[in-house]
């Protein structure tokens, strides 16, 4: 997937949003942050049991996960 660029393209297609665009998405990503950041929730059993955290989701990560949507809608033949 690295050779896909995602990141840097999700990121500078976040850059190329209008504000209005932009606040939608900062505050999606505030959404997901809130219970395990920002409001010092507890983590889920899984996060505990394995001894990982989170990582913090940014504002263009819901334009990585719809990029990686996206490739997977194409067609695969054997």
């Amino acid at each position: 997937m690295r050779k896909f660029r995602l990141e840097a393209s999700a990121k500078a297609d976040y850059q190329a949003m209008n504000a209005h665009t932009k606040s939608v998405f900062d505050a999606y990503a505030s959404g997901v942050n809130f219970p395990f950041i920002e409001n010092g929730g507890s983590l889920p059993i899984e996060y505990r049991i394995t001894g990982l955290l989170p990582e913090r989701w940014l504002p263009w990560d819901g334009l990585i996960a719809y990029k990686v949507r996206h490739i997977f809608m194409g067609v695969f033949e054997p």
